[in-house]
């Protein structure tokens, strides 16, 4: 066997150890990237920021208790008023009377005059 015999046969065993080791590696780039693999990568690190946040939150909240009550109420003013704004109205303005108005509540009118006429007849007799 020459020189270059032995040469070829050296680099083909170096390419058929390099061979396996990529297949090696591919193999296990592929159980890594695995859709299964990747959601309980992104589930795992979740659940540590998750935890991270909710330790943070309540050591603000234990500094700072005036400040967020004053944001809890006005949040769950806004809240109201979104999702109920003709009673907020109503309510606030029986309690803010505007001036130069009288503070009589304004009677309901009907849609028919003639039963307000009948009914304000009734009343005055």
């Amino acid at each position: 066997m020459g020189k270059l015999d032995w040469q070829l046969d050296e680099d083909r065993a170096l390419r058929d150890a390099a061979s396996v080791v990529l297949k090696e590696d591919l193999a296990l780039l592929r159980d890594k990237l695995s859709p299964n693999e990747l959601a309980n990568r992104l589930g795992h690190r979740a659940e540590e920021s998750g935890g991270e946040v909710v330790e943070k939150a309540s050591r603000f909240i234990h500094e700072n208790k005036g400040g967020v009550l004053a944001g809890v109420a006005a949040a769950g003013g806004l809240a109201a008023l979104f999702l109920f704004p003709n009673p907020v109205r109503s309510a606030i303005a029986r309690r803010m009377p505007i001036r130069g108005k009288s503070q009589e509540p304004e009677r309901s009118q009907s849609r028919f005059p003639e039963e307000a006429t009948d009914i304000e007849r009734e009343g005055k007799s």
